[in-house]
């Protein structure tokens, strides 16, 4: 956590303000990555990638969240998770098309990958063609 105290009369003010927020920023990943990471790491474990589209603060995304933390040791035999920030994650947008089929999608949305990265169905339970 930080703290800072302006004067806003102060000519300085914007340039200290840009200043404190990219010193305490989170962290950034690399939504192309932790994909294709994912992916990876199914085809050496035989399982499918469950990827979901999802932002921070929203509240069915926390109780997906929570709901997927509950029954992980369950679900981890058959599946790996990836989340993708589309707002945070660098390449976040272009990933989350791909995942949405660039369509028009509220989050939390999810979709069943198998190792190569075909999505086999998503949240709208309908099958896909290959």
């Amino acid at each position: 956590m930080g703290q800072l105290l302006l004067e806003m009369t102060d000519p300085t003010s914007s340039e200290q303000i840009l200043a404190f927020l990219e010193k305490h920023k989170g962290p950034t990943y690399d939504a192309r990555v932790k994909l294709d990471s994912a992916l990876q790491e199914a085809r050496d474990s035989d399982r499918k990638v469950w990827a979901i589209v999802s932002g921070t603060r929203c509240c069915p995304c926390l109780l997906l969240a929570g709901w997927l933390d509950a029954h992980h040791e369950l679900l981890e035999k058959d599946f790996l998770f990836v989340k993708i920030d589309a707002a945070r994650d660098t390449h976040g947008i272009q990933v989350a098309q791909e995942i949405t089929s660039d369509e028009h999608t509220g989050i939390p949305f999810f979709a069943i990958l198998d190792s190569d990265g075909h999505k086999l169905i998503d949240e709208l339970i309908q099958s896909l063609d290959d």
